[in-house]
């Protein structure tokens, strides 16, 4: 069977049913003699099982406890869990992107200089679903308060519905504000118009009201773009504030507007935010550093780390 013809059972995980279904892998695996990485995803995954009944909470528990060693995103998720389910074997891995091959990025002194007054428009990349979770309704209300500045802000909103008439009611208000020439929703974007979103904005803004750690954040440095985004789930640990990338509260529309106005208005911080973030996706988060750092885990196991 599968089971015999591998050394180590990877079982990728998040909340509901979804984890259900997974613990009965861990199980067999485990009842196999395997040793099993349960590796967890979803922003809402410590709310899932707060929300569980206590012998339901003991159950999910026991689950964990089994898998050799539970993988999550940052720290800050490993205490919330450990608080949840002490004694399972917790370990923080990042999730990796590929980093998109470009010219060696200048320096921002290296760039041409800005003429005296001249601020190009701020270039906004939303990635996302349109549910409310992840604060595009938020958006769409801080991109209204911008409206005055000395600088102009755009934005493309990419992400499908989570539920019907979400698309209806941004656009209701998107035209309400008089945005329509500045905000377009994009619905799904991918395979090469994905890539040229990336490419042709100038900072990524995601302003969720709860995360895990999100790879459209990682793409979006990969690219070199500076993170406009809330201090959730494992967001903080991601991003520097001020270095590259600002942050704010989730819900806080004006909070939000103003980190848009401020890089919006400094085309001087958008360059230095961007090497910045380039750097940090090329050191800490490229598909080569986190693989190497799953195939020593791989091998550990199967040297002995069954238990």
């Amino acid at each position: 069977s599968i089971f015999r013809r591998h050394c180590v059972v990877h079982i990728h995980t998040c909340s509901n049913f979804s984890f259900w279904r997974d613990s009965l892998l861990v199980l067999m695996s485990r009842l196999l003699l395997k040793p099993v990485i349960l590796h967890v995803h979803g922003g809402r995954f410590d709310q899932f099982l707060e929300s569980l009944s206590p012998a339901r909470r003991r159950l999910a528990c026991w689950f964990i406890r089994r898998a050799t060693r539970v993988l999550v995103l940052t720290p800050s998720w490993q205490e919330r869990l450990g608080k949840i389910c002490p004694g399972a074997r917790f370990m923080v891995m990042n999730n990796g992107v590929e980093i998109p091959p470009s010219e060696p990025l200048a320096s921002f002194c290296d760039l041409p200089p800005i003429t005296a007054g001249e601020v190009p428009p701020l270039r906004l990349l939303y990635m996302g679903n349109l549910g409310p979770r992840k604060g595009a309704a938020e958006l769409i209300e801080a991109i209204g308060l911008t409206n005055g500045g000395r600088s102009s802000v755009e934005a493309i909103i990419g992400g499908m519905e989570t539920e019907h008439g979400q698309r209806d009611r941004l656009q209701a208000r998107i035209d309400e504000l008089g945005l329509s020439g500045r905000v377009r929703l994009a619905g799904s974007i991918g395979g090469n118009e994905r890539l040229a979103a990336f490419r042709n904005c100038d900072a990524l803004v995601l302003p969720s009201h709860a995360e895990g750690l999100p790879m459209a954040i990682l793409e979006g440095m990969s690219y070199g773009l500076p993170i406009i985004a809330t201090r959730v789930g494992g967001i903080p640990e991601t991003i520097d504030d001020g270095v590259d990338g600002l942050l704010t509260e989730p819900r806080d529309i004006p909070g939000l507007a103003a980190a848009i106005e401020r890089l919006a208005g400094d085309v001087i911080l958008r360059r230095r935010m961007s090497a910045a973030a380039r750097r940090k996706a090329e050191l800490h988060y490229s598909l080569e550093a986190i693989g190497a750092q799953l195939v020593e885990l791989y091998r550990s196991l199967c040297k002995g780390g069954r238990r």
